[in-house]
């Protein structure tokens, strides 16, 4: 079933009673706060969405006190650093996934949102943006990889070609951008000179048409200070 065939239907009609299109997660909160966001707004949202199923959310976490984003020798930069916990995250990971079955029973893998949890991240030393040392947010990404620069708190993205872009000055700041676009298809790529495949397009112009934008992507040489792409090799 194409996205263009279902504007107009029951669901574009229930995205609309549901809030799903004007979704908006709250400006300059921390990870942990963003991450009960995703349970009593988001999931509930999606699941009251008819064809809407499968809708599932865990998050990891962990007693201790640690920086902003739970992440050790990570820092939070910017407007989300002086918003919600004050340095009092304990959210180490996130995990949401749904998926949308079609009038005639065909079940797609819809949105996907990955934070990996603390102790699964994967260092790349020397590796980021600019030979920076990262982290890695989501390592099971299937088109790309999302990392924290360790030293500035950006998160960029590495797409296949093993170029570099610029995403948010945080991880809470991505982790809002991901579910404003609720983690749908290739979601990151919007942010690349590449852009969002046809389908995924689609899709997010039902699901989530305030993040259809036209994003500037910025090269790596640019953001440290910003026009053309850096090239990394991956590991």
């Amino acid at each position: 079933m194409a996205a263009s065939q279902v504007k107009g239907s029951r669901l574009g009609a229930a995205l609309s009673a549901a809030g799903v299109v004007g979704l908006k997660p709250p400006a300059y909160a921390s990870v942990s706060h963003l991450v009960v966001y995703a349970q009593t707004h988001v999931v509930p949202t999606l699941d009251a969405l008819p064809g809407v199923d499968d809708v599932k959310c865990c998050s990891a976490s962990k007693g201790t006190r640690d920086s902003g984003d739970g992440v050790d020798g990570g820092h939070e930069t910017g407007p989300q650093a002086r918003g919600g916990s004050g340095g009092a995250d304990l959210v180490r990971g996130l995990h949401l996934e749904w998926s949308y079955t079609a009038r005639k029973g065909l079940t797609m893998a819809m949105g996907r949102i990955r934070l990996d949890a603390q102790d699964d991240r994967v260092l790349l030393r020397d590796g980021g943006p600019g030979g920076a040392d990262a982290v890695v947010l989501d390592a099971d990404c299937a088109y790309g990889r999302p990392a924290m620069v360790v030293d500035s708190g950006e998160v960029w993205f590495q797409d296949l070609a093993c170029d570099w872009w610029f995403i948010a000055d945080s991880i809470a700041a991505w982790l809002r951008l991901a579910l404003a676009a609720l983690g749908i298809g290739a979601w990151m790529l919007m942010y690349t000179p590449t852009g969002l495949d046809r389908v995924t397009l689609q899709w997010m112009q039902i699901f989530a048409p305030s993040r259809v934008i036209d994003v500037q992507p910025r090269g790596v040489d640019e953001g440290l200070e910003h026009a053309s792409p850096h090239r990394a090799c991956r590991d």
